[in-house]
């Protein structure tokens, strides 16, 4: 099999929220690589929103929690990069409808009140139930000091700890700890990871390929969340050949 935008099994839910914290701060330095500017315009933008919501051209104003979220989802894939920079460029002028419209995207909404599936409904759900409590109130706000530090965008990285704040009240959890990945298997893994990758870092890729005896790591130099099918002819080859055959690749890099 291969296991592409690989989860470390031995990180709890604050452990791999802190470490997606650090992922999207290195993508969001990305992004301003390209579009020099947009932090310093992304912390005014955000700082304002939390307690002035922006006109859009619907009824509904651009809030905080939408304008992260537009940032977020424009992280998993640098198509979403001249979008954001666009959106961005409007709400320089007093605009938030086009941040809003990535973030009902990104939600699959298609109203102020409408979805088109249950996604986020259920993304908390199977989170709260794969993973034992996260903390309470006084411990998360811990956290998000914690991962704020050296932020690019603090607002980004305590909203990634805040994040897990439905699990801390929810019904009931796994009674599971993390443990390291444990098989007995003899056939051949293949693991890819992504240098630049927000939700999945790099450093969970070679953490499982280390866990699993029989894993062969390909690592992807580039962004965005994934890679096999993502534009890259290297990594679809090397995937699609061993998918075939079988075989654990030779090449380690893309």
């Amino acid at each position: 099999m291969v296991l592409d935008g690989a989860v470390d099994p031995s990180l709890n839910a604050m452990e791999l929220s802190q470490g997606q914290s650090a992922g999207f701060q290195r993508a969001i330095k990305r992004f301003d690589r390209k579009y020099p500017g947009s932090i310093a315009f992304i912390n005014t933008l955000l700082a304002s929103l939390d307690s002035v919501p922006m006109k859009t051209d619907g009824l509904q104003k651009l809030a905080q929690s939408e304008a992260s979220t537009a940032i977020f989802l424009s992280m998993y894939n640098t198509s979403f990069w001249p979008p954001l920079h666009d959106a961005l460029a409007a709400a320089k002028k007093g605009d938030g409808t086009e941040l809003q419209e990535l973030s009902y995207y990104a939600n699959d909404q298609t109203g102020p009140t409408t979805f088109s599936s249950n996604s986020i409904s259920a993304f908390i759900s199977i989170n709260c139930w794969d993973f034992p409590q996260t903390p309470a109130r006084k411990g998360l706000a811990r956290s998000a000091d914690r991962f704020a530090k050296r932020a690019s965008v603090p607002e980004l990285a305590m909203a990634m700890s805040w994040g897990n704040a439905p699990c801390s009240t929810w019904f009931d959890h796994s009674l599971i700890t993390p443990a390291p990945a444990n098989t007995s298997t003899t056939a051949p893994i293949l693991i890819v990871g992504t240098t630049f990758d927000p939700a999945t870092p790099i450093s969970w890729a070679r953490s499982l390929n280390k866990q699993l005896p029989t894993s062969s790591l390909l690592t992807y130099v580039g962004d965005g969340h994934t890679a096999y099918l993502g534009g890259n002819e290297c990594v679809d080859r090397v995937v699609d050949q061993f998918l075939l055959t079988g075989v654990p690749p030779s090449t380690k890099r893309c």
